[in-house]
């Protein structure tokens, strides 16, 4: 629940912060729209007291641009519906000012100056700028009482979230913390049981051996290791094959071939073919009665090395591909 509520305020304050820096950019907006107004009217004045054409630079550096900055203002202000009808005011005002301009630049270039002075001093291009003024500054205050709105409810959001980030992150310790005691328990049981099973395995008067995948013995017990004379060490990596005599293998892997309807490869693949398609029935392979599997006679260490180094040579043909 805190982690809920926690968003929730995450995403009020991201939505309060977005709008004011909207409100931010609209302000600014608002400054260049009117810098630039000024810079037209500055233009215009000074062509028309001098009549050189240098002057109208400013003039015609911004009177691309102001179309541009009204529509960009009107999108800033989209989802508010009183300030759209105040900018469709400015703009009707703004082009009745530039249509204004351009029309007394027009009489001073066309060799009739003191009809350009004259349209000045009617005064119409100074009262549309005053309305353009009032438009802008009540744009300006609309604004900047939202932003003060806006402040004012932040304030008391970012405490309130402050609070529910804290109680979250202790309830969140103290779950991770039982969590944590759960599954050291459970990972405690675990060994115990694992080291139980392993002393039963270990202290059980029967052979068992297991493989990996691949067909590699990866564990012995000591009934095994009582059983076969071998230790576990010297077993490690080699096929179960080398435990069996090859000659049954063989006559297994054909009579395996014949009911399976498919090739049976004599070798690991002969354990577990039946195994491969659901068959968990048990065909059992006789061992062979040497005491060692590949060594007649259990003399000392030095012929079980060898027998082993012989064991591990043949599990490695049984399993190469190469020679299948």
């Amino acid at each position: 629940i805190a982690g809920v509520m926690s968003l929730r305020g995450v995403g009020w304050v991201h939505e309060n912060v977005t709008l004011q820096a909207r409100t931010l950019e609209t302000l600014f907006k608002l400054k260049v729209l009117q810098g630039n107004l000024v810079d037209a009217e500055t233009g215009q004045r000074g062509y028309l007291l001098t009549g050189d054409d240098r002057f109208l630079e400013p003039y015609n550096k911004v009177i691309g641009t102001i179309e541009r900055d009204v529509a960009e203002l009107r999108q800033l202000v989209m989802d508010n519906p009183a300030q759209q009808r105040q900018v469709d005011r400015l703009h009707s005002l703004i082009h009745a000012r530039q249509a204004l301009l351009s029309k007394t630049i027009a009489l001073q270039q066309s060799g009739n100056p003191n009809a350009a002075v004259a349209m000045v001093k009617e005064g119409r291009s100074r009262q549309l700028m005053q309305s353009i003024r009032r438009v802008i500054n009540g744009l300006e205050e609309e604004e900047l009482a939202d932003q003060r709105r806006f402040n004012n409810q932040l304030e008391p959001s970012l405490r309130e979230l402050g609070i529910l980030v804290i109680g979250g992150a202790l309830l969140a310790v103290l779950v991770a913390g039982g969590a944590a005691y759960r599954i050291s328990r459970m990972a405690d049981t675990a060994r115990r049981r694992a080291a139980f099973q392993g002393a039963l395995l270990d202290n059980a008067d029967v052979s068992i051996i297991s493989v990996d995948a691949k067909g590699a013995i990866n564990s012995v017990n000591v009934g095994a290791e009582k059983m076969l004379g071998y230790r576990a060490a010297e077993l490690m990596g080699a096929s179960p094959v080398v435990l069996h005599d090859m000659d049954e293998i063989i006559a297994h892997a054909a009579a395996l071939t014949r009911a399976l309807g498919r090739p049976i490869e004599p070798g690991f693949e002969t354990f577990v073919a039946r195994a491969r398609q659901g068959d968990v029935s048990v065909s059992a392979i006789r061992r062979q009665r040497r005491a060692r599997p590949g060594s007649p006679r259990r003399r000392d260490g030095s012929s079980r090395r060898r027998a082993c180094r012989r064991a591990r040579s043949r599990a490695r043909r049984c399993r190469s591909p190469a020679r299948r």
